[in-house]
C-alpha cells in the first residue's frame, strides 16, 4: 500500500500539472480572442474603403474641372478604389490605393 507522504506528493504533482494546465488553457483562449479581434479590425479597414469617382459627380475628364482641386477636397486612403469614367467608352476603370 502507498504509503501517506507519497499519496501527499502525487496529490500536489497532480495539482500543479492541473493549475498549469489551466494556465495554458487561458494563454490559448487569449490568443485565439487576440487573431479573432485583429481579423475583426483587418476586415472593418477592407469594409471601411471608399470609391470615388474622378470628377464626379459627372466623373468626366474635362478642360474645365480643377483636378487638383478635386483632390484636394478628399483625404483617400490605403484600400479606397479610385475609377475615371472614360469618356469615349463609357466604362469605369478601377484603381486601388495601396499603402
Amino acid at each position: 500500500s502507498a504509503s501517506p507522504r507519497f499519496l501527499q506528493l502525487a496529490s500536489s504533482r497532480f495539482q500543479l500539472r492541473s493549475a498549469e494546465m489551466e494556465i495554458r488553457r487561458r494563454q490559448a483562449l487569449a490568443m485565439a480572442l487576440a487573431a479573432v479581434l485583429a481579423a475583426v479590425a483587418v476586415a472593418q479597414v477592407a469594409t471601411a474603403a471608399t470609391s470615388y469617382t474622378v470628377g464626379a459627380p459627372d466623373g468626366l475628364w474635362d478642360m474645365h474641372t480643377d483636378y487638383a482641386e478635386w483632390v484636394a477636397a478628399r483625404t483617400f486612403h490605403p484600400g479606397d478604389n479610385i475609377s475615371e469614367l472614360a469618356a469615349l467608352t463609357n466604362s469605369t476603370r478601377p484603381h486601388s490605393i495601396d499603402s
